[in-house]
């Protein structure tokens, strides 16, 4: 009998710490996310103190058996749910600490013309290299070093690179991954007379890239016109705590922005403005003297010169961005299980001809689903068509894990997936005040779509320096989203 009751006497010992122990860490992580509600959080706390007194007080009084069996049982079965609790709510605490991108990557390759001598980055020693002025010229420069010593030299104009090159000013120059695609299809002699004979990366500290140029507020007079006869709004106050607008980039290739959808989210009226410009509109970059380019292209600058090239388009203050790319898209779609959207137009997919997509709605993985939302060769009206999948895209996914146990279900592969997947400047409390106001009020969102629109043409870019496809604002519709995305803001 000894032996037995000291061996219950462990047991229940070892059981009752645990519980107690996955008490306090659930507290603890409970409280460092603050994302349960108060009306939640108070009774949980209170029920499970209380089964945690009365089991233990159970195990250790002189009781019958059967209550003994009763609180052992309702110890483990606590103890369990706190294993539990402590995985959900750890993961939920390592995402949000990935979620701020602290640094990220750059890919930068050593091109030089192909009738040169060079084979190897060593050739190079003592010559003239080239290179486009940019935040990152002083790391750039000393990862070359550790090979090299050679002569630098900068500018500012991307569209002249291969120019100096071309015309023997310099040895080779250095050019940025992102850049490749771009003077693939602009610069017409490109490809065929270069070689890459280095590649190699930096690694730089995350950061939404500020300059010293003021904001170039309603510069364009077609604009101007437009308000003059229709009416201007004025910008409306907003309510931080209530009311945020993020700008969603999805790129492929690069730093180029493949999706430019600007989100409100209005709290006061549970209301989702998705604001979409095509990725071709050709627009004043930002910082860059009015020089006019592919609103896509302003992603190679960085995402603080695509936040501020929207910014002065619109008249609108972004506050936060989200950065990802489309194989991350794909994943997420796969683990909430696909998503339902309607295909305006029957279709056969650009980049897998064995599908071919009727009209009428679709269940989509995410393979499936990234075809669809960037789709557009098939289509006459080419990136409107595209901007119009991607919001619905969009609001399948807000609606399917909004409205349903889809994120919960599968919680853990969700953000274990996504978790450094994307970058975001969206503070960690601004995250979990969203998910906090979510599971308390349970609202149902409206989700509303607009899109600025435009006519095919071809123009000279800054970037490529050649004449390339681009689209011309239809500026009735700028002046459309525009007032749309104050409208929302002020409700």
């Amino acid at each position: 009998m000894k032996v037995k009751s000291l061996i219950f006497t462990i047991l229940r010992n070892i059981l009752i710490v645990l519980c107690i122990g996955g008490f306090v860490l659930v507290s603890y992580y409970l409280y460092k996310l603050n994302i349960i509600p108060t009306k939640y959080l108070i009774p949980g706390y209170i029920v499970a103190i209380l089964l945690i007194v009365l089991s233990s007080i159970g195990l250790f009084k002189k009781t019958n058996i059967i209550i003994k069996i009763i609180s052992a049982i309702v110890i483990i079965i606590m103890t369990i749910g706190m294993i539990i609790g402590i995985n959900y709510l750890s993961t939920t605490h390592r995402f949000l600490n990935n979620t701020q991108a602290k640094y990220e990557t750059i890919n930068y390759k050593v091109i030089v013309l192909k009738n040169r001598e060079y084979e190897s980055i060593k050739d190079l020693k003592n010559k003239k290299i080239l290179y486009l002025k940019n935040d990152y010229n002083e790391q750039l420069k000393q990862e070359l070093i550790k090979k090299i010593k050679y002569e630098e030299s900068i500018i500012d104009e991307p569209s002249k690179l291969f120019e100096y090159l071309k015309t023997y000013q310099v040895d080779a120059m250095i050019l940025e991954e992102g850049f490749m695609e771009v003077f693939d299809e602009n610069v017409g002699d490109f490809a065929d007379n270069i070689k890459i004979i280095y590649e190699f990366s930096i690694k730089v500290k995350a950061h939404k890239e500020k300059d010293n140029t003021n904001k170039e507020k309603d510069l364009a007079e077609e604009l101007k016109k437009i308000e003059e006869e229709k009416g201007k709004i004025e910008e409306p106050k907003v309510d931080r705590e209530k009311v945020y607008v993020i700008y969603l980039s999805c790129s492929d290739f690069g730093g180029r922005s493949d999706l430019n959808m600007i989100m409100v989210i209005n709290k006061n009226t549970n209301h989702i403005l998705l604001a979409h410009t095509p990725r071709d509109y050709y627009v004043s970059l930002a910082g860059k003297s009015g020089a006019k380019d592919k609103l896509t292209h302003a992603g190679l600058y960085g995402i603080g010169t695509s936040i501020r090239t929207l910014e002065n388009l619109y008249n609108i203050d972004i506050n936060y961005y989200i950065k990802i790319n489309f194989k991350t898209v794909e994943n997420f779609i796969d683990l909430i299980g696909g998503i339902d959207v309607y295909s305006s137009k029957s279709f056969r997919a650009t980049h897998l001809k064995s599908w071919y997509v009727t009209k009428g709605w679709h269940h989509l993985d995410g393979y499936h689903t990234v075809i669809f939302a960037r789709e557009r060769l098939a289509f006459y009206g080419g990136d409107r068509v595209r901007g119009e999948n991607s919001q619905q895209i969009l609001s399948a996914i807000i609606e399917k894990v909004g409205n349903s146990n889809t994120l919960l279900n599968n919680y853990n592969s969700i953000l274990n997936s996504l978790s450094g997947t994307f970058s975001t400047d969206i503070p960690t409390n601004l995250i979990t005040s969203f998910v906090k106001y979510q599971l308390d009020k349970m609202p149902t969102w409206k989700i509303t779509n607009v899109s600025a629109n435009g006519y095919d043409s071809y123009n000279v870019t800054y970037t490529g320096g050649g004449t390339a496809y681009v689209m011309e604002p239809d500026w009735n519709t700028v002046y459309k989203v525009k007032n749309k995305i104050y409208g929302i803001l002020g409700e």
